[in-house]
């Protein structure tokens, strides 16, 4: 199929609810729930826009593979069409990096991911990919979010 990749910003009500259920002290770095859905395809090794850190609640798998690599030394990167002022979020040629880790999210999982870390979704065939998902401020890091869902009690290791 087509790589199709659809975000849908939701409406200020639906961001005001989704805050409303999650602890006080995580509220104000919240920055957007969103709805984004992909059907069979890839997304090339990426950082994300403005991003550090991403809650993902998979409605839908999709049989995705998210895969995180590191950079090669002294590898160029190419400036992200839609976010060219941006040198974090850089499309990486697959030869100037390296596998670090991999994995097929469960089915209504809910995990935590350093999208600041380069990384590429390949979606199976014919599959379509459905995920909820709670970005934050871009001065929110991963560790912040890791160590307070940790002091909440709300991690569970993935092995």
């Amino acid at each position: 199929g087509a790589n199709n990749f659809k975000v849908f910003h939701t409406e200020d009500d639906v961001q005001e609810y989704v805050k409303s259920k999650l602890p006080e002290s995580f509220r104000s770095w919240i920055r957007r729930v969103r709805f984004l859905i992909m059907d069979s395809g890839q997304i090339p090794p990426h950082r994300d826009f403005e991003l550090n850190a991403v809650i993902n609640f998979y409605s839908q798998n999709g049989n995705a593979r998210t895969t995180f690599w590191s950079a090669k030394e002294g590898c160029e990167s190419v400036p992200h069409p839609k976010h060219p002022e941006d040198p974090r979020a850089n499309i990486f040629s697959m030869d100037d990096i390296v596998k670090e880790c991999s994995a097929v999210f469960e089915q209504n999982g809910c995990y935590l991911l350093n999208v600041n870390q380069i990384h590429t979704v390949d979606i199976g065939e014919d599959c379509v990919r459905k995920v909820i998902q709670l970005t934050f401020n871009p001065d929110v890091t991963y560790n912040m979010v890791l160590d307070k869902l940790t002091e909440l009690n709300l991690v569970e290791d993935v092995k």
